[in-house]
């Protein structure tokens, strides 16, 4: 107890010593500022809400209110200046032009001294020694760091030139590669469609990778309605949309060569509403036999996939056509030489009721080669002729009038009655009607082996007492 009062003590007089009057009034401004922060931190006012207790520490003045406007300028403005410290990254490539000025102006430099050191009597002497010391290889412009085209994408199409080669219709130039070509102009990529719309030897049209947008898509359907000789178009990797390529896909239904289209991986998705379309134009068309693009709907998706099976049909089926075609005409040949060698009017063959002969018979309608001459029978001078002309392939005539000449093989001719062949049997409907009867479901038990055991208990059962006969008991039981 005597300790507790002691304290107690101790704390009365703590309390009457500190004045905090005294202390807060000699306190500066920076303190009490400094003393207050501290007093909000330790003891904040419990009205004010959670987000404002903390106290600002900025020292930044406030630029204004928020605006995403701004904020979306300065994205952009950030990523097309990071682009353009990317392309002067790019190693400077120098054209052959360019090469021979710097060579010149290396050559320029190099005289200029040589004037200025003969001027110098003193000092030639010198420049003489060092200058035989140089190695001339070393002096040379190193041109094998420098690149052909200054095009990362490796593409060295000329563009000029192909643009040209284009509207003059060059017949050589079967492909256009403009795949990954940098910063093509829009301009330039509609000349070169417009210039397809009368070319007549170009089958491959790539535009890859080259930004081409809705303007070049329309461009490219107008293209398709006049050109006849495209059978590839390539234009994956670009900025067109939906609205493009349902125009390409409707002038299709006037296009009847193209059979390959690639369009995928665009800039923009074409949407369902798109590929819906896409599928109902595509059956307008019946020649487009492959179809790059991955549909995103497995309606559509089925759907076309059907219309491609229907096209490589239709083409399987005119190629066996044209077969049958050619072969009739190779026929209709064959008759005409047989008509030529026998002698026949023309369509005597077919009227004569004569087997059609089969293609592998032109072989035997030829003439032989001429039979080179005995060398002993040549004198020696047309001998001495002969081996000095070089030698010549036998030239055959293909006149009818040669198959005249032509010795064919007497072959007994079989008779025209037909071959005495049994009739048929007539089969009996009611025998087929009776096979296709269905077996009846209530067949029969299948038999059993009755047993004596069986057999003596069925007869008792069918047994009456009025017909039991008496029985004497056997010595044995009794």
């Amino acid at each position: 107890m005597s300790e507790h009062s002691r304290n107690s003590d101790q704390e009365e007089l703590l309390d009457e010593e500190i004045n905090e009057d005294e202390i807060l009034a000699n306190l500066s401004a920076e303190e009490l500022k400094e003393l207050q922060s501290e007093m909000e931190v330790m003891a904040p006012d419990p009205s004010l809400p959670v987000g404002m207790i903390q106290k600002d520490q900025t020292d930044k003045p406030p630029t204004g209110n928020f605006n995403h406007k701004s904020l979306v300028d300065y994205m952009y403005w950030e990523k097309a200046s990071r682009r353009m410290l990317e392309d002067e990254r790019v190693p400077v490539t120098f054209v052959k032009s360019e090469i021979r000025n710097c060579e010149n102006n290396c050559q320029q430099v190099t005289d200029k001294a040589f004037k200025e050191q003969r001027d110098r009597p003193e000092a030639q002497e010198q420049s003489e020694k060092k200058i035989s010391k140089l190695d001339p290889k070393k002096l040379a412009l190193d041109t094998s760091f420098l690149k052909v085209s200054a095009r990362p994408s490796g593409n060295q199409t000329d563009l000029d030139g192909s643009l040209r080669r284009v509207r003059k219709n060059d017949p050589d130039m079967k492909e256009l590669n403009l795949n990954n070509i940098e910063n093509i102009p829009k301009e330039m990529l509609l000349d070169f469609v417009n210039a397809m719309k009368k070319n007549k030897h170009i089958r491959t049209f790539s535009l890859a990778n080259v930004g081409a947008d809705e303007n070049v898509a329309f461009a490219l359907a107008n293209m398709l309605r006049e050109n006849r000789s495209i059978t590839t178009l390539n234009i994956e990797s670009n900025f067109i949309t939906g609205k493009g390529i349902v125009a390409i896909m409707r002038c299709l239904q006037f296009n009847e060569t193209l059979t390959e289209l690639r369009f995928h991986n665009q800039r923009h998705m074409l949407g369902h509403h798109a590929e819906m379309e896409i599928a109902r134009l595509l059956k307008a068309n019946s020649t487009l036999l492959k179809m790059g693009y991955h549909f995103e709907l497995p309606g559509p998706r089925m759907v076309v996939t059907n219309l491609l099976t229907r096209n490589q049909d239709k083409q399987r089926q005119k190629r066996q056509e044209e077969q049958k075609q050619q072969q009739l005409k190779e026929q209709k040949k064959l008759i005409a030489m047989l008509e030529n060698g026998l002698g026949l009017p023309p369509g005597m063959w077919e009227m004569l009721g004569g087997p059609m002969p089969d293609s592998r018979m032109q072989e035997f309608f030829q003439p032989p080669p001429p039979r080179p001459p005995n060398p002993q029978n040549v004198p020696f001078s047309q001998h001495s002729e002969m081996m000095k002309k070089p030698s010549q392939a036998p030239q055959y005539r293909t006149d009818p009038d040669s198959f005249r000449v032509v010795k064919l093989k007497r072959i007994q001719r079989k008779s025209r009655m037909p071959e005495a062949r049994e009739p048929p049997e007539k089969t009996n409907l009611k025998d087929v009607i009776k096979t296709l009867k269905p077996v009846p479901r209530n067949r029969p038990p299948p038999l059993v082996e009755i047993t004596p055991r069986d057999q003596l208990l069925n007869d008792i059962r069918h047994s009456n007492v009025a017909y039991l006969k008496p029985v004497q008991l056997p010595k044995e039981l009794a």
